[in-house]
């Protein structure tokens, strides 16, 4: 909403009559005047008789100042008012940060029921633009404008908005006060990006921060700045269904099953924090994500009396650049049966009912079949559950790599 500047001006009317044909005024006669100002207005009112007098208003813009006074005789005579009053627009003095001084900026102020510009300190982190949550996300206290809710600023025209905004009239809120503004707000219209990394979104405004259903397969899309401050690696709460927490993690990514924050990947220096790029845990979800590598059970805090701990997994990165990388990785993630190690697969059982996800043949003589059964990464034998040895188990394969971890086996 724009605010006006009020500038300061005085009002003064003058009447003459002549000694012979002017009216005599009547004694107690009042002066009035009127004053516009950013600063308190000062009014002088002129009447017929001598008189003088003095008006109060509130706050900075018009007001009228009264006064009381005595004068006696004919002829032309002055009276005084001085007043402060209130002025349309409140307390705005900003609609852009170019109309503030120093490192101030424009923020979004409530008072007296409307929402206005005020020169201030930064409020929050977020620039014009990201996502947020509340006002005091946003470096100007303006958030809101539609589904998502951004970072908004005072706006006139497209041009003062971010890239994936317009310039819009819509409900805002501050501080519960509830006024429509002529502010910047989501740009609904965006055709969808699928993206691979932040750079593909650079030109919106936008980064590679939430996953949208496209032909039944969870993609990464372009979509506003998350308001979250943690970075990759950084710890943060998610869910085992889900990676997207847009108010945690500055990637917009959250691995509840490791607790940390992650991101789509093209190498492993993409990640930082000893973080691995590696495939997805979530079975509909495309690319390739950060993981916690380990070597064994206990390097991902392993419970085996809990249905819910994390476990060392294989990861078979298939979507890896080249030939040479389509290996398997071993990664903290979410158990994927219920069979401990070392536990024989009888009748429909298969290697997804193992907690590892990951089963192994041991040849028997003939004519006896192959007893397979459950295994998992390991570094030493103290790793292995009883009957089983940590060695190599190089049959198994991932994208036509052989695999070179070490895995618990029966002699």
């Amino acid at each position: 909403m724009r605010m006006s500047l009020i500038l300061a001006v005085l009002v003064a009317s003058v009447v003459s009559l002549s000694a012979c044909g002017g009216a005599e005024r009547p004694n107690g006669g009042a002066g009035e005047g009127e004053g516009e100002g950013e600063n308190p207005g000062e009014g002088e009112g002129e009447g017929e008789n001598p008189g003088e007098g003095e008006g109060e208003g509130e706050n900075p813009g018009e007001g009228e100042g009264e006064g009381e006074g005595e004068g006696e005789g004919e002829g032309e005579g002055e009276g005084e008012g001085e007043g402060e009053g209130e002025g349309e627009g409140g307390v705005g003095d900003c609609l852009a940060d170019s109309d503030c001084t120093g490192a101030q900026v424009c923020l979004a102020v409530a008072a007296a029921g409307q929402i206005t510009g005020e020169c201030g300190a930064v409020r929050g982190d977020n620039a014009l633009g990201q996502q947020c949550f509340v006002g005091t996300d946003c470096a100007t206290n303006l958030c809101g404008g539609g589904d998502p809710t951004l970072c908004s600023a005072f706006c006139e025209t497209n041009a003062d908005c971010a890239a994936n905004q317009i310039c819009g009239t819509r409900n805002f809120s501050v501080g519960g006060t509830v006024d429509e503004l002529r502010a910047c707000v989501a740009n609904t219209t965006l055709p969808q990006l699928i993206c691979d990394e932040d750079n593909d979104c650079a030109s919106r405004n936008q980064t590679c921060s939430t996953l949208d259903n496209i032909n039944n397969r969870l993609q990464p899309v372009c979509a506003a700045a998350p308001s979250g401050e943690i970075g990759l690696g950084g710890d943060c709460v998610g869910s085992r269904t889900s990676i997207e927490f847009p108010a945690q993690c500055e990637s917009g990514f959250c691995d509840g099953v490791i607790g940390s924050c992650i991101g789509q990947c093209d190498v492993d220096s993409d990640c930082g924090a000893g973080l691995v790029c590696t495939d997805s845990h979530l079975g509909n979800v495309e690319g390739r994500w950060c993981a916690e590598p380990c070597d064994s059970m206990a390097d991902c805090r392993s419970n085996s009396d809990s249905a819910d701990s994390r476990i060392c997994r294989r990861r078979c990165d298939d979507g890896a650049p080249t030939v040479a990388e389509r290996q398997f990785d071993q990664v903290c993630g979410p158990p994927v049966g219920t069979l401990n190690g070392n536990v024989t697969l009888t009748g429909a059982q298969t290697a997804s009912s193992c907690k590892s996800g990951f089963a192994i043949s041991k040849s028997n003589p003939a004519p006896a079949p192959p007893t397979i059964y459950c295994s998992e990464p390991c570094e030493a034998n103290a790793d292995c559950p009883a009957g089983t040895q940590c060695t190599f188990a190089s049959t198994t394969t991932c994208g036509g790599v052989a695999d070179g971890h070490l895995y618990c086996r029966r002699p």
